[in-house]
């Protein structure tokens, strides 16, 4: 099966994970066909294949989930790639919305939607953070 077909699979998997139920047993997020996120809500997903690795970041709570697989059976949970930006004047305080990946020479640029009604520059902005490996994430300044 081509990657894109995985991916669109992957992708449908994910899109109906809420009607799945879960496998007897097995504990977290894990069921017999899907991941599913403890008790946070799993929201867009941002599929992304890389060096054999299948990765889905998605929106959870305020920020964004990252999960992989090798073969989209078996998951693991990574660390969140982003979380809210801090203090009342962080341009993602409030939320960080759905954006994109990609790869540029040796680096990975995500790209996403920062909230925060309170930001004197505006209540939404494109927002961007940077990655050597898909896992480490640093938010770029403005």
């Amino acid at each position: 099966m081509n990657v894109v077909r995985r991916l669109m699979v992957a992708f449908v998997v994910f899109a109906f994970a809420g009607g799945a139920a879960m496998a007897a047993g097995e504990s977290g997020g894990t069921s017999l066909i899907h991941f599913r996120p403890g008790s946070e809500r799993l929201g867009d997903v941002i599929p992304y294949f890389d060096k054999g690795v299948y990765h889905v970041f998605y929106l959870k709570g305020s920020g964004w989930g990252h999960i992989a697989s090798e073969d989209l059976v078996h998951w693991r949970e990574l660390p969140d790639a982003l979380e809210a930006g801090k203090g009342p004047g962080a341009p993602d305080g409030q939320n960080c919305w759905t954006g994109s990946i990609v790869k540029e020479g040796g680096k990975y640029r995500l790209f996403y939607t920062g909230k925060n009604s309170d930001d004197p520059k505006g209540e939404q902005k494109v927002m961007r953070a940077s990655s050597p490996d898909l896992v480490t994430w640093t938010k770029e300044p403005d």
